[in-house]
């Protein structure tokens, strides 16, 4: 699996007037050789430059002068390639996602090399982003205030110049104590992969008296303002006021609720009248259906009396009637015998007057019936007309009773019972008040109580991460021979720093305090990387071996031992491919280990021997005049 994090794969330096200078990298071991004053060191402070310092490199440097803008070329673990820019006279960086040799065909980003900015696009966030650190938080003081990460505040873990290497001074913390807690938070958050967002910060006591003497103002001003609006109040007198107001409402609330009761009842009567009312109207309507049909009906009866009367009177009809036809045989009448009846006819005729009158006296029985059920409804009518005046009556005295009676109480006794409410809340806001105040005092007072300045520990470093890390600088120093397999490397918290078998780092000489700051900024990068913690996978460390510069004293007993280097050189040539370390070195690597690093020598500017003189192109000499 790749995991996050970047190497510096290019570094150029150009002029207008001067050939480029530039180096190439590789993941894994660089080591940079060469005597003094081939521009070793100019590498490291340009690399630190372009990467947010506010140094400029070398400005003293002969062979510097003519180039303006150096370049640094990033390669992601994930092969993601970036080039930054940045003019050596300063300023921010210009960031181009692109190979340097391909710069011109992207457009380019400015990033601000301030880090506290409320700008998004800063340095320090994009170097931060590619190590998955961006968006990190770390106590800065002892009150538990909070700080964003930047990179400065890292830098100085992975980018180890010559002055730093050999310094007393913890290698954990930023030079010259600064920002000692944000440092140390920084360092806690490597070795853990946690960070402080979620502390609460305190007050800091100038903050908290500023606070203490704002609420005692205000309280002040609170407390004069009600004691003007109460000063010619009694709150005897209201007291009693307010009794008294309690029970003209507690004797009109119960007016109201009678009332109310009353109000239900005659409403609860009325709708019963008012659905008398409705049942009553409803059978009027029915019965003057009823009625209305049983008056067709007795039309019809009537109408089949007329008729059956005529069938038994045609007879008498057939007589005063000539040249006629017989209507039950068809002949015509003169034709017929003396009786005028057909001989086929003459036996039905008698038959059929019977049957005549017999449903004549059917349907006078069935009309008697009629006529009588007809009364009954008419008697029924008016018996029901009566008392549906009667309801209706009632149910309009109801109505009176209501609207003339009992709602003008209601109304009337509501609008005292309001009156007598909002009289008695104008008390009891003042009454309100005069407890507001007493609270009011009692807490301006408790504030002149002396305050017990409030503590707040927060933890250190992890011990269990400590102790991990501990252990990886213990085996960087095994294999490199310093010490054997009992010797014991612990983190001292309080120092900031490492001792070896309870020696302090800073209690040895320079030789050896750079070869322990070595194997601490290599452990540290090989422990976070190892573990999956946050660490970019990259370190810059200038003089791990060579402590001492031209025209100083070498100190007795201070320098590694042939031994101990070679198993340095052999165990950096070994060295994992997703880590780089660049070093600068005066000292060459053994000729075994070179074939197994990017190995880069400067023979110097007068050597006899070819080679690459140093960091900077030999300047032509200018021809004579």
């Amino acid at each position: 699996m790749t995991r996050p994090g970047f190497f510096i794969s290019r570094l150029v330096m150009t002029g207008a007037s001067v050939e480029p200078a530039e180096l190439t990298f590789a993941k894994g071991t660089n080591v940079i050789t060469g005597p003094s004053n081939t521009g070793k060191s100019y590498i490291v402070e340009c690399i630190e430059f372009v990467l947010g310092s506010d140094d400029p490199p070398g400005v003293d440097i002969e062979e510097a002068r003519g180039y303006d803008v150096a370049y640094v070329e990033l390669t992601s673990y994930t092969e993601d390639i970036f080039t930054l820019e940045r003019a050596l006279a300063g300023g921010d960086v210009n960031l181009y996602r692109s190979k340097y040799d391909d710069r011109a065909t992207v457009e380019a980003t400015p990033l601000a090399v301030e880090a506290q900015t409320r700008k998004r696009d800063t340095l320090s966030n994009f170097i931060l982003s590619l190590f998955g650190a961006d968006g990190v938080q770390v106590r800065s003081d002892g009150s538990g205030t909070k700080t964003n990460l930047t990179f400065r505040m890292l830098s100085h873990l992975f980018l180890v110049n010559e002055s730093k290497i050999i310094a007393k001074a913890s290698p954990i913390l930023l030079p010259n104590g600064f920002a000692k807690t944000s440092s140390e938070r920084s360092f806690n958050y490597l070795i853990t992969g946690h960070d402080d967002h979620a502390i609460i910060p305190m007050q800091k006591p100038k903050e908290r008296k500023a606070a203490m003497a704002g609420k005692r103002e205000a309280f002040d001003e609170l407390i004069a303002g009600l004691e003007g609006r109460l000063k010619n109040i009694n709150l005897e007198e209201l007291r009693n006021k307010a009794a008294k107001l309690d029970e003209s409402l507690s004797t009109k609330v119960e007016q109201l609720q009678s009332n109310a009761t009353s109000i239900q009842e005659i409403q609860a009567s009325r709708q019963l009248t008012f659905n008398l009312v409705q049942t009553s109207n409803s059978r009027l309507e029915t019965i003057a259906e009823l009625l209305a049909r049983f008056a067709i009906l007795k039309e019809h009866y009537l109408s089949d009396l007329k008729r059956l009367d005529f069938i038994q009177e045609t007879d008498h009809f057939f007589d005063q009637l000539t040249a006629v036809r017989c209507p039950l045989c068809g002949t015509l009448l003169e034709a017929h015998a003396a009786q005028k009846m057909c001989v086929d006819a003459s036996t039905n005729l008698p038959d059929m007057q019977k049957a005549c009158a017999a449903e004549a006296a059917k349907t006078r029985a069935l009309l008697h019936d009629l006529e009588q059920t007809i009364i009954g409804l008419e008697s029924e009518r008016s018996n029901v007309s009566a008392t549906s005046q009667e309801q209706r009556t009632q149910l309009a005295q109801l109505d009176r009773s209501l609207s003339d009676e009992l709602r003008p109480v209601f109304v009337a006794t509501k609008k005292e019972l309001d009156d007598l409410s909002a009289e008695r809340q104008e008390l009891q806001a003042v009454e309100n008040s005069f407890q507001i105040l007493e609270q009011y005092r009692r807490l301006r007072a408790d504030l002149d109580v002396p305050e017990k300045e409030p503590t707040q520990k927060f933890e250190g470093l992890s011990p269990v991460a400590a102790r991990q890390f501990a252990n990886a600088i213990q085996q960087l120093l095994r294999d490199w021979r310093f010490i054997d397999d009992k010797g014991i490397v612990e983190l001292n918290e309080p120092a900031m720093d490492i001792s070896i078998n309870g020696k302090p780092r800073q209690s040895n000489g320079k030789g050896l305090r750079a070869f322990l700051h070595t194997s601490f900024t290599i452990g540290l990068m090989h422990y976070c990387r190892g573990a999956g913690l946050p660490h970019p996978g990259l370190t810059i460390i200038d003089s791990p071996l060579t402590s001492y510069r031209e025209g100083e004293t070498r100190e007795a007993g201070d320098e590694t031992s042939p031994e101990i280097q070679g198993a340095f050189w052999e165990s950096l040539s070994q060295w994992t491919s997703d880590e780089q370390i660049i070093l600068i070195e005066n000292k060459e690597p053994t000729g075994s280990t070179r074939n197994h690093m990017n190995y880069i020598h400067f023979v110097g500017p007068n050597a006899a021997v070819p080679g690459r003189s140093g960091l900077f192109p030999t300047k032509k000499p200018e021809p004579a005049a």
